[in-house]
C-alpha cells in the first residue's frame, strides 16, 4: 500500500454524502416550487376575457416565499404565522443534518442523520399539504371576489405538491436510507 488512510464507506457517508445531500435538499425546497393551486375547469360565461383570471387564480409557493415573504397572489394575501413557522422550522430541520457529520462516534452520526431525515421528511410533508390546502382555499375566495358568485363549487380546483417537494422528499428517503445501510455496515464489520 502507498500509506494513505482510505476513507471507510461510512465516513464517505458522514463527511461527504450527508453535508451535499442536506444543503442540496434544503436549495431545492427553497428554489424550486413545493406546492401550486391551478383552476382546472371554468364556465366560459363567467368572464370573457381569461387572463387576469388565469393570474389571479394560477400560483405556485417556494419553501423561501413563505416564511419569507408576504406575496402569494398578486393581491395582498398573507401566509398565516403558523404556517409561516412550520415551514421555517423544516427549513431548519432539513439544514441540521448538515452538522450531523460532527458526532465523534460514526455510529452516531450515521444514526442522527437518518434520525433528522426521518423527521424532516414529516416536516416538509405536513408544511407542504399545509401550504396547498391554504392555497386552495385561498383560490376560492379569490374567485368568488373575481366573478362575483356566491357559490364557486362548479370551478374544479387543484392543489397540491409540486417539483421541489418531490424532489426533496426523495433526496431525505435516500439519506435515510445511505445512512441506514451505512449502520449496518458498521455494526457488521464491528
Amino acid at each position: 500500500m502507498n500509506g494513505r488512510r482510505r476513507f471507510s464507506f461510512d465516513q464517505w457517508v458522514a463527511w461527504v454524502i450527508n453535508p451535499l445531500g442536506f444543503v442540496a435538499v434544503v436549495f431545492a425546497f427553497l428554489i424550486l416550487p413545493c406546492a401550486s393551486v391551478t383552476v382546472k375547469d371554468w364556465s366560459p360565461l363567467t368572464t370573457s376575457d381569461l387572463s387576469p383570471f388565469k393570474a389571479a387564480t394560477e400560483g405556485s409557493a417556494t419553501g423561501a416565499n413563505i416564511p419569507f415573504d408576504h406575496a402569494f397572489y398578486q393581491n395582498d394575501f398573507s401566509w398565516p404565522w403558523a404556517l409561516r413557522l412550520g415551514t421555517a422550522v423544516t427549513v431548519l430541520v432539513i439544514a441540521a443534518g448538515a452538522g450531523t457529520g460532527l458526532f465523534r462516534s460514526a455510529e452516531r452520526r450515521l444514526l442522527r442523520a437518518a434520525q433528522v431525515a426521518a423527521v424532516a421528511e414529516v416536516f416538509l410533508v405536513l408544511a407542504v399539504l399545509s401550504v396547498a390546502s391554504r392555497m386552495e382555499e385561498t383560490t376560492y375566495v379569490v374567485l368568488a371576489n373575481l366573478v362575483q358568485l356566491d357559490d364557486v363549487s362548479h370551478f374544479q380546483i387543484t392543489a397540491g405538491p409540486e417539483g421541489g417537494f418531490w424532489l426533496s422528499l426523495i433526496g431525505l428517503a435516500l439519506i435515510f436510507a445511505i445512512n441506514l445501510l451505512a449502520l449496518r455496515i458498521i455494526r457488521r464489520r464491528d
